[in-house]
């Protein structure tokens, strides 16, 4: 699939909001977006040499003014590979017996959702203590009244 930069930069900020509370109750939807708009020289600067080494090279490329991803079972199998243990757990390879083709849909519809799962609930865990420790801080009253402020602007916006 081919693709443009920003959106590559787009999902890799979205992994750190999926799954947050907080972005059910008042958070500016473009939230990602104006992190990567606005820092897109700073993703570009830390993913570039990221993406251009080792096991990443010419998996995720430029190709003309689009990046392109190289989506063969072998690239997925790569990507896998450099995952935790504990996600690596979730996700099985399709066996050699089956077709490639059969592999790759096989890994791409249904064996990689356990992967984003997992990933939505360690946010939501991370971000429900964030909130706890912010009502406990600030004060009941306090995180009250920054809430409605938050779910207005989110309301304004959407």
């Amino acid at each position: 699939p081919h693709f443009q930069e920003g959106e590559l930069y787009h999902e890799i900020a979205k992994l750190s909001y999926q799954g947050d509370v907080r972005m059910l109750f008042g958070e500016d939807p473009k939230k990602t977006k104006k992190i990567v708009d606005g820092s897109f020289s700073q993703f570009q600067a830390y993913y570039g040499p990221l993406l251009a080494s080792p096991p990443f090279e010419g998996i995720v490329r430029p190709h003309g003014a689009q990046w392109e991803q190289d989506v063969s079972l072998e690239a997925t199998a790569a990507l896998l590979q450099q995952l935790p243990p504990s996600l690596q757990a979730l996700v099985t390879l399709p066996d050699e017996e089956e077709s490639l083709e059969h592999g790759l849909q096989i890994v791409r519809d249904s064996r990689l959702q356990p992967i984003q799962r997992h990933l939505q609930g360690i946010v939501w865990r991370i971000s429900i203590s964030q909130t706890c420790k912010g009502l406990c801080t600030a004060g009941l009253s306090r995180a009250w009244s920054y809430a409605l402020r938050k779910m207005k602007i989110g309301a304004a916006k959407s």
